[in-house]
């Protein structure tokens, strides 16, 4: 099973939190921290690559106090045979005061998730889940 491999943080994370679930809910990961919003923030998932092509469903969202200070990313990365990488972004919402999430794939076995900072100095929860391949 994936394990979470690093938490880079550029300032003090209050509470951090990492479940991964077998059985009915194979391949799924979640991560969940007190995050600030004008800091910035970086996961990443360690994920199987499967031969041929592979499917992840990838969801990201921080949130201060409603949807002005927060930000979020919801998106399905395919890749193929380690050589290409698509993204369909269903929800995408960034603020000035929240900061912007974005999915990137920096080598075939991780997914990172990475909160970029606003500009507002509050803290919110974070919730970031990773399931697949599929």
């Amino acid at each position: 099973m994936a394990t979470l491999q690093s938490t880079n943080v550029a300032g003090t994370l209050t509470s951090t939190g990492y479940e991964e679930r077998g059985g009915g809910e194979q391949g799924f990961q979640g991560y969940y921290a007190w995050w600030q919003n004008n800091i910035a923030y970086t996961v990443d998932f360690a994920v199987r690559q499967i031969s041929g092509g592979s499917t992840y469903w990838c969801s990201a969202c921080y949130n201060h106090s409603g949807n002005a200070y927060g930000a979020g990313n919801e998106s399905f990365i395919t890749r193929y045979d380690s050589t290409g990488e698509s993204q369909l972004t269903l929800h995408n919402y960034s603020t000035g005061q929240g900061g912007s999430i974005g999915w990137t794939g920096p080598n075939v076995s991780t997914l990172r998730v990475t909160k970029n900072a606003g500009y507002y100095p509050g803290q919110g929860g974070a919730i970031v889940q990773v399931k697949g391949p599929i």
